[in-house]
């Protein structure tokens, strides 16, 4: 809750300051990544200076953006479908071009455990990275959920992310779920041997850049469009953003509200 009171307490700033939010650990991994950015839609938008605020909680992140107390948020799967629920309608956003923002989740197990479908997860323990990622989470229990049934599976949560192979190795968990890259890129070598996947969600879009609505709305998105293109900013994290007319059906699918 600290973390949400601070985001509201952020956003009633000066209405000159550019205000930028951004999820703790979920995209970007620091608000350093993006003060090139937020240093140029500041000076392209004439505003006084800029804040970038980071929130602990995709609740009170999902709140603060649909009360219009950010300019510009930086929004993943889980906190845009809670936006929805809070609007009532789809949230006007721009879909980044980055080819790493599409995610999919991976469910994984032990090449000698007699789990060989999702339907024989049924009523066994699946270990998850965090409660609040939509690749370690939220895809693979609503997978899950479509085939064995909601309430038909025990979730763990190890201390650390990456402890997620650690359960399932030493079979603390019947099966492990994350995030697809993190399988494939992350995975220690001791496990590489040892593990098989069972299932792979869908991909879909991971990151989006929400706009508020505005009188500057349009401004905001030239420059925003604008950003990649000069050659003055250098390389950036942002590596582009096209306006889609976007099938928000599609990516709410597979994700549910919780």
């Amino acid at each position: 809750m600290v973390a949400a009171v601070l985001f509201f307490s952020y956003g009633n700033t000066c209405a000159e300051t550019l205000n930028i939010g951004i999820l703790k650990n979920d995209f970007f991994k620091s608000p350093e990544e993006l003060r090139r950015f937020a240093a140029y839609v500041q000076q392209q938008n004439k505003y006084t200076g800029y804040k970038i605020i980071e929130s602990d909680s995709p609740q009170g992140f999902a709140e603060t953006i649909s009360e219009k107390r950010v300019q510009l948020a930086f929004i993943s799967v889980y906190p845009a479908v809670l936006m929805q629920k809070y609007l009532g309608k789809a949230p006007d956003m721009i879909v980044s071009t980055h080819d790493t923002i599409y995610i999919k989740s991976c469910i994984f197990v032990l090449k000698d455990s007699p789990v060989k479908w999702v339907s024989d997860l049924k009523d066994k323990t699946i270990a998850f990275p965090s409660r609040h990622s939509t690749g370690g989470y939220y895809l693979p229990v609503e997978y899950v959920e479509k085939v064995v049934g909601t309430g038909h599976f025990k979730e763990l949560f190890p201390d650390k992310w990456d402890d997620v192979f650690t359960q399932v190795y030493l079979k603390k968990a019947d099966a492990g779920a994350t995030q697809y890259t993190d399988y494939e890129d992350v995975l220690p070598p001791l496990y590489r041997s040892v593990f098989r996947t069972v299932a792979e969600t869908e991909s879909i879009p991971g990151l989006f850049l929400y706009i508020r609505s505005g009188k500057e709305k349009k401004k905001l998105i030239r420059s925003v469009l604008s950003f990649s293109s000069d050659r003055k900013t250098g390389e950036s994290v942002i590596n582009g953003f096209s306006p889609v007319d976007f099938d928000w059906k599609t990516l709410y699918k597979s994700v549910t509200v919780r």
